[in-house]
């Protein structure tokens, strides 16, 4: 120890401030690649995750307006011009269900899992769209049974 007591004040300092450049540098260097990660989670959270749940929720509600319109069209007191009107709300449900299940499909689609989920569930959308498509046609054409019983 006796090497320290033999160094000038100045060289002393001058290794003080290079201890304290180098630790500075070292924290400076995590804090800003910390920072960037952050910044990185959060674009790809609201590219991703946050305009995926906004598709989801657009077709969830365009799926159940067309459903409530194919339920209505069952009814036997709809007049011609009612049944006009509410196949045009429906034809709008099947369209946003449509349009947003294929805006999710091209923002998730950097993900197999859910890109593996989302083919089952737009097979199954499919499938529940022919049968709506079908009861409306039904409805539609005055057999207002059998469109409640093909629903």
């Amino acid at each position: 120890m006796q090497f320290m007591n033999n160094l000038k004040v100045a060289y002393k300092l001058l290794i003080l401030a290079v201890i304290a450049f180098i630790g500075m540098a070292f924290i400076g260097f995590s804090g800003y690649s910390a920072i960037r990660e952050a910044q990185v989670d959060m674009e790809r959270m609201y590219m991703v995750n946050v305009r995926s749940l906004g598709f989801l929720g657009d077709a969830r509600q365009g799926m159940r307006s067309s459903q409530t319109m194919t339920v209505i069209m069952t009814l036997h007191s709809n007049t011609p011009q009612r049944m006009q009107d509410l196949q045009g709300k429906f034809d709008a449900g099947i369209k946003e269900t449509d349009e947003s299940l294929s805006e999710f499909a091209k923002v998730a689609s950097d993900d197999q899992e859910v890109q593996s989920k989302f083919q089952q569930t737009k097979a199954a959308w499919e499938k529940f769209r022919d049968g709506l498509k079908e009861s409306a046609r039904l409805s539609q054409s005055g057999q207002q049974d059998a469109g409640l019983a093909v629903y």
